[in-house]
């Protein structure tokens, strides 16, 4: 599957670099920057030379389909509106290859002719809305086409003529209804106004990008449905509708239960009188599953401003909203599970799972329609988790029972469950809910608790913030829920919030995590620690100098402070001219030059020490395999059969790796031969380079693979990953790396190889890093701030000041700990920091510590480990000078004194109240632990 952002190839190619020029969008000297066309470039068609009047009278649609047939027989070209009123009165049939340019000052209008295509039957009507059941019926209609857009500066507009309901026979109630499509561009400034029932409807398609579209039908009903679709792209929207703004749904209408997902959203803005403005559903028949959506402003939701709904039978999972406002909406965060099962597979029941909502502020306009998550009996909302999320609700209410409200099954409206028992959380039939630094606070005061869970379990508020009604029976109620937690939780004022646990059972033993652990392959539930062959060994491993560090890690006593692993890195494969040399099956052939006993006798060899052995691939096929076109192991296909050889992995090294086009019978097979082969050698970590977003099928693929073997395989993703796709990696592997590497290759060797191994910069860069990537770290899954470049002294390219706070912060990080040094001389300061387990522990407890001071070179980084102490680290980043460095325990997480412990040197510095200062030297941290003080001292070495 192409990820959405790829470039399409031949005609479209052809068409966007016509277009960039056309609209003034690329200079032409930056065109010829790029990769010669494969062909000459296709010609615009202008529709007034095909006889489009322009006028706003006459009905130029004749002249329309002449021209974009003119450009479908050409091979594809770009349908021009230069400025003008074209007069539509029938419906305007698309072709491959063709976009339509809207120029500025030019208007597609609709008709009120009532000369439409008329409504084609549907022998699955049943099962959704009319409007949903029926295509043709459309100011333009396309089916299965590839390579076509819309866009321009000017306006598709429907002018009051198309339907809001059903039409009758010549009536549209769409302007763009595009069915089975396989690459859709629209957008570039493009209006689509007063739509009808829709502005835009798409079903069944693929490969859709869309940039600076705006949809103006607040007078009509919907703004774009995207239904049953996979690979989508919508950046800088700007939709208004009256009904739902932007909506993703899975209907029957095409006969089948299709895919959908790998779906991104990004800055853009929403909003919907009536209804929803970022909605899942109601139509849910097919599963969903791969949606990111961030940065996006809500303005007026009359239902739900981030709906989900699964009425139908599909799984929605894997969806994560981030940095997300909302202002005037009924019911700012609706998620449901309904019985409805209207779809033509005999549907069961479906399910929510894996939902994310992190930076999100709302402020809700009704005092009935609470956030509310809602499951069915048996078939329960599991894993959502609230980070950062602030919702304000207009209150109002008086005291009212707190016995479940009623509910209609089969409808997905907020409205179709009664009036909540809390005005800011109400939770029924959920399992696995967290709640951290998060508040719900009233306009008007509201006799109802602020939150009340039932029939639930993991159950969790961390540092939750709750505004107290006057006559509230109690803050937070739990109704039979097994395993609930209030830590660090207080009302408004700052007090205790009241608590009513009837049937419940308190838990707050588990560790708070952001999100649910990363991957469920079992790997990795604490960060990796270990070696790494690359930083100091890098483009000449050999079997003996992998030894000699195997030997020194466990004669050093690292191994005996949980250091393990051996991973060799990059070059142990053999090259020529073509790329990698491959072994009968296609597969990179190990370089016997390099390691003469083979893979298996080294990782044989390791395995007898107690430690474990790591390993090196990069995503896609060789060359060399295509040309010789190697079977697949196990299979009738060949290498040739799977090779997208138009396009290149990014290989850092021996170069020449073609992608993989998973679409293709064995290209999964190809992968699970490889997978095979490493578990055989007793590979138990396995390293893929270069991965990007356009490798998420190849991430995919290895994750499956790795499964297959039955062998016990970390998996770690490498380098400098896209942050937008975080849930991506967190769901698949085990670690990730979060920017380029750490080495500043600044050594006098070939390609800066040898001392010094890093500098201060290159730390220096991971601290912002960490803070925008903290979010995705948790059990199963890490944040890998690269290599740890202790071992060796100040050769390495820092000061024992500064390798201290290099390793304060990969430990504050939570990420995995992979020396890069050469073991076999090591010094002995850095090893006492090494070894000191009260760091060990900081790294290996779990938790990702979040900035809470940023101020020039004073940073300061706190989190809260499982006994409820609070381990902070304060941080000089400075090259010069001095400085005092200041945190107030309230920054930290709590209020008072707190007991102090200092991690690097183990003493106790009693109890301290409201803050802690510290001076330190340029490049200097301070690492404590705090156990906030109730009357009793408690210190901890």
């Amino acid at each position: 599957m192409q990820p959405p952002t790829a470039r399409r190839k031949g005609a479209a190619a052809i068409v966007l670099c016509v277009l960039a020029v056309v609209l003034g969008l690329t200079h032409p000297s930056a065109l010829a920057a790029q990769p010669p066309a494969p062909h000459p470039a296709v010609p615009v068609f202008d529709v007034r030379a095909y006889g489009a009047k322009g006028d706003g009278s006459a009905n130029d649609t004749p002249a329309i389909d002449k021209a974009i047939t003119a450009a479908g027989s050409a091979g594809g070209g770009t349908v021009r509106f230069p400025a003008g009123a074209y007069k539509s009165k029938n419906t305007i049939h698309m072709k491959s290859h063709v976009t339509l340019q809207v120029d500025k000052g030019a208007t597609i209008q609709g008709s009120s002719a009532d000369t439409y295509d008329k409504a084609e039957p549907n022998p699955n009507d049943a099962y959704q809305d009319y409007g949903h059941s029926h295509f043709h019926d459309a100011m333009i209609y396309g089916d299965r086409l590839t390579d076509i857009g819309f866009v321009g500066q000017g306006v598709i507009d429907g002018m009051g003529n198309l339907i809001t309901g059903n039409p009758g026979s010549g009536e549209a109630d769409k302007i763009i209804s595009l069915t089975r499509c396989d690459g859709l561009r629209i957008g570039d400034g493009l209006t689509l106004r007063r739509g009808g029932h829709f502005a835009a409807l798409i079903n069944g398609c693929k490969n859709v990008t869309s940039d600076h579209l705006n949809i103006d039908t607040a007078s009509d009903r919907d703004g774009w449905n995207v239904i049953s679709t996979t690979d989508v792209t919508i950046t800088n929207a700007n939709i208004k509708a009256n009904d739902d703004a932007l909506v993703f749904k899975s209907d029957y209408a095409l006969g089948a239960k299709l895919a959908n997902g790998h779906v991104r959203v990004s800055s853009s803005y929403l909003s919907a009188k009536c209804c929803n403005a970022l909605m899942f559903g109601s139509e849910t028949c097919g599963d969903f599953s791969d949606y990111q959506f961030e940065k996006i402003r809500i303005e007026g939701a009359d239902k739900s401003g981030l709906g989900m709904v699964s009425m139908d039978g599909a799984k929605i999972s894997d969806v994560h909203y981030r940095d997300i406002t909302m202002t005037g909406v009924h019911s700012p965060i609706m998620q449901k599970i309904g019985t409805r099962k209207r779809c033509g597979n005999s549907p069961g029941i479906g399910s929510i799972s894996d939902v994310t909502y992190d930076n999100i502020t709302a402020t809700g306009n009704s005092p009935s329609f609470s956030p509310t998550l809602w499951g069915e009996t048996g078939h329960r909302i599991n894993g959502v988790t609230f980070n950062n999320v602030h919702i304000t609700v207009p209150g109002g209410n008086g005291t009212m029972s707190t016995a479940v409200p009623s509910n209609d099954p089969n409808d997905y409206n907020p409205k179709a469950i009664g009036t909540r028992p809390a005005y800011g959380w109400y939770l029924h039939n959920a399992d696995n809910v967290q709640f951290t630094d998060s508040s719900v606070r009233f306009a008007a005061n509201d006799g109802r608790p602020a939150v009340l869970a039932n029939a639930a379990s993991g159950i969790r508020f961390t540092r939750f913030t709750a505004q107290r009604g006057s006559d509230s029976p109690f803050d937070a109620g739990f109704q039979n829920v097994t395993g609930y937690c209030l830590a660090d939780s207080h009302n408004s004022s700052g007090g205790a919030l009241r608590v009513s646990g009837s049937g419940s059972t308190e838990n707050c033993t588990a560790a708070p995590a952001a999100f649910a652990p990363a991957s469920d392959n079992g790997q990795s539930v604490r960060p990796a620690m270990g070696w790494s062959s690359w930083s100091f060994v890098r483009r000449q491993p050999t079997e003996a100098k992998i030894k000699a560090q195997a030997d020194a890690l466990a004669s050093t006593g690292l191994k005996d402070h949980g250091f393990v692993y051996i991973n060799l890195d990059d070059f142990w494969q053999k090259c020529d001219s073509n790329g990698f040399v491959v072994d009968s099956y296609g597969r990179w052939a190990v370089d016997p030059a390099k390691f003469p006993s083979g893979i298996k006798a080294l990782a044989d060899y390791i395995h007898a020490k107690g430690l474990k052995f790591g390993f090196y691939v990069t995503p896609g096929i060789a060359k060399n395999a295509v040309t010789k076109n190697t079977p697949i192991e196990g299979t009738s296909y060949h290498a040739k059969d799977i090779a997208d050889t138009s396009k290149t992995e990014k290989n850092y090294n021996c170069k020449n790796m073609y992608y993989i086009d998973y679409g293709k019978p064995g290209a999964q097979e190809f992968v699970n031969s490889w997978a095979r082969q490493f578990a055989s050698w007793g590979v138990d970590y396995l390293k893929i380079d270069g991965v990007g977003s356009q490798d998420i099928p190849d991430v995919q693929a290895w994750d499956k693979a790795l499964r297959a073997t039955g062998r016990p395989i970390n998996f770690a993703l490498s380098n400098n990953l896209s942050l937008a796709d975080a849930p991506t990696w967190r769901k698949l592997a085990n670690s990730w790396r979060t920017q380029g590497d750490v080495e500043c290759y600044c050594g006098p060797g070939s390609n800066g190889s040898g001392y010094p191994l890093t500098d201060w910069s290159h730390v220096f860069a991971r601290f912002n890093t960490a803070a925008s990537w903290q979010p995705y770290a948790g059990p199963g899954g890490w944040n890998d701030l690269d290599s740890l470049e202790l071992g060796n002294g100040d050769q390495v390219g820092l000061t024992a000041d500064q390798r201290r706070s290099h390793f304060t912060l990969w430990a504050m990080a939570a990420s995995p700990l992979l020396l890069g040094t050469d073991l076999t001389h090591l010094d002995s300061v850095d090893k006492a920091m090494l070894t000191n387990d009260r760091l060990i522990g900081v790294d290996q407890d779990g938790v990702a510590a979040k900035r809470v001071v940023n101020s020039g070179v004073k940073q300061v980084w706190s989190k809260r480990e499982n006994s409820g102490a609070y381990v902070v680290a304060l941080f000089n980043t400075g090259t010069s000078g001095s400085s005092t460095v200041t945190v107030n325990w309230s920054q930290v997480g709590f209020a008072g004194s707190g007991d102090v412990t200092d991690l690097w040197s183990g003493s106790h510095k009693g109890v301290i109240a409201d803050s802690y200062s510290a001076t330190l030297r340029p490049g200097e941290t301070r690492l404590i632990r705090v156990n906030p003080v109730n009357g009793q001292l408690r210190g901890q070495s």
